[in-house]
């Protein structure tokens, strides 16, 4: 009976053909996704197959963000991108430009100015020399501007134009020098050590006639020019007398006699000589009679006094020998002299 049955089962299975399709979960799930394992059973190829749709189980996902990546090939530049602003006012005064033309002159020619400001209180240009004098006067001006100045005759060297612009506690400033080309040349070379630094005639040369006498401690020089004479000590102080002795006049002092090999002066000289025991004690003698002579005369210009107009500066003039004496007035009486060569 047994067998019986188990040849009808065997007959049964030949007759017809059996998937078997089963899904296996893994024994342990992984992380990321469901496996899917399929057991085939190898059938007869001449029996068409039916599609079984397989569906596999869902599980819930959770959204993840996505991070930003950067691009694989880095910008040679970096382009940054700012909102529109206004445009601050500066805190302090601004000077946007000053300008002088042109920066070398002659004297009495003109220079023009032009200067632009910001956020400022006023706007000033202080002008000087090389000189001590008081600066000219300020000028108040508008923030924008152009002025046409004149250099003086009188002037050289150079001249500054200082623009000062003030704000609050705050100022700011700007210089500008022009030369000024001097217009003379000395009679002379070279030019005293002490005068190197102003090397700048006051004027042409002056020739005028002269006398010269040479004392035991001193000597007298008269000059035409002025009609001025000058009494030079052997210690180098001088001073100066007007010549006021006319023909007629008496020219020395009655009762002095010169020794031997020494002379009295006469004329001019001998009336300021007799007239003052005290330059008759210290000139002494006259060596030799006056000589008269044509000389050359020139003033320095100094520092001290281009717009003045004084004699407060040196003086040159060439001896009946063909030396060369400075003289510097200095501010009160003696002046100062010495030998240039």
């Amino acid at each position: 009976m047994r067998r019986l049955i188990l040849i009808l089962f065997i007959g049964l299975l030949a007759g017809c053909a059996h998937f078997e399709i089963g899904i296996e979960p893994p024994a342990t799930p992984a992380p990321r996704a469901t496996e899917v394992v399929v057991h085939v059973t190898e059938t007869p190829p001449m029996v068409p197959l039916t599609p079984i749709p397989i569906v596999l189980p869902t599980s819930t996902a959770t959204s993840i963000p996505t991070a930003t990546r950067r691009p694989a090939v880095r910008p040679t530049s970096i382009l940054t991108i700012q909102s529109p602003t206004s445009t601050a006012t500066p805190e302090g005064p601004t000077i946007l430009n000053f300008s002088v033309e042109p920066l070398e002159v002659d004297p009495g020619d003109t220079v023009t100015l032009r200067w632009s400001v910001a956020n400022t209180d006023s706007v000033d240009i202080y002008q000087h020399g090389p000189d001590t004098v008081p600066n000219y006067d300020t000028v108040d001006l508008s923030a924008t501007g152009e002025i046409t100045q004149t250099i003086l005759e009188r002037e050289r060297l150079w001249h500054v134009y200082e623009l000062s612009v003030p704000h609050g506690t705050g100022v700011v400033t700007q210089a500008i020098t022009v030369a000024i080309r001097c217009p003379y040349t000395y009679f002379f070379n070279p030019q005293p050590a002490e005068d190197s630094a102003w090397a700048c005639p006051d004027g042409p040369l002056i020739s005028s006639t002269a006398a010269e006498q040479v004392f035991e401690n001193g000597r007298m020089v008269w000059l035409q020019h002025d009609d001025m004479i000058y009494v030079l000590r052997n210690d180098g102080t001088y001073r100066t007398y007007e010549d006021t002795w006319v023909a007629g006049q008496a020219d020395t002092v009655p009762g002095l006699t010169p020794p031997q090999g020494r002379y009295m002066p006469i004329r001019g000289f001998g009336k300021v000589w007799s007239g003052d025991p005290e330059m008759r004690s210290s000139l002494g003698w006259a060596m030799a009679s006056e000589q008269g002579f044509e000389t050359q005369i020139q003033g320095g210009w100094i520092h001290c006094c281009s717009r003045l107009d004084a004699m407060n500066r040196p003086i040159y003039l060439r001896d009946v020998e063909g030396h060369i004496i400075r003289l510097w007035p200095g501010e009160s009486p003696p002046g100062q002299w010495s030998w240039v060569d």
